[in-house]
């Protein structure tokens, strides 16, 4: 994550990359789909949060309330001064978006394949690392359950061993 931001602060990056790559950045720090970043409006924002309905669970009428973060924020500043008001974050097909994602791995040498579904991971993973708790994770990511959450929760190699050295 802190290679993909500071790629992005490159001057000399090339501008697709860094429009589709501030879109992957926020959704690591919003846990946001690719199909609601495509969607974001200004008027999602209350607050201190990001108050909407996600695309995937419109159907449900699940409203979705995430904590505004200093870096999403940062992301949007940079979307507002670079794209048209009412265009925002919206780049190309996810599949689309996956491939820049994918140009961008390889370009920095990360091996690991990185596509929208891994923002969202990436924002479980940071949340859960700071001792968050798996109710409210599922509540910002529209999950119904706290079980489909786990599932987007990759806890680091670090944290293991530390919680494995604590128990032992």
């Amino acid at each position: 994550l802190i290679q993909l931001y500071e790629y992005y602060d490159e001057p000399l990056i090339h501008p697709t990359h860094r429009r589709v790559l501030r879109g992957f950045l926020f959704c690591c720090f919003t846990g946001m789909r690719h199909s609601d970043v495509r969607r974001f409006d200004l008027d999602w924002i209350d607050g201190e949060f990001f108050d909407f309905v996600p695309w995937k669970t419109r159907r449900f009428g699940t409203k979705v309330r995430i904590p505004i973060t200093k870096e999403a924020m940062a992301m949007l500043a940079d979307e507002i001064e670079e794209s048209r008001p009412n265009k925002m974050f919206r780049t190309y097909s996810e599949q689309t978006d996956n491939d820049v994602m994918k140009e961008i791995a390889d370009l920095l040498e990360i091996r690991m394949e990185l596509c929208f579904q891994i923002a969202r991971e990436t924002f479980a993973t940071l949340y859960m690392e700071e001792d968050g708790k798996l109710e409210v994770l599922a509540s910002f990511m529209g999950h119904k359950t706290t079980q489909q959450s786990e599932k987007y929760i990759k806890i680091m190699d670090a944290r293991k061993k530390c919680i494995f050295l604590t128990l032992s």
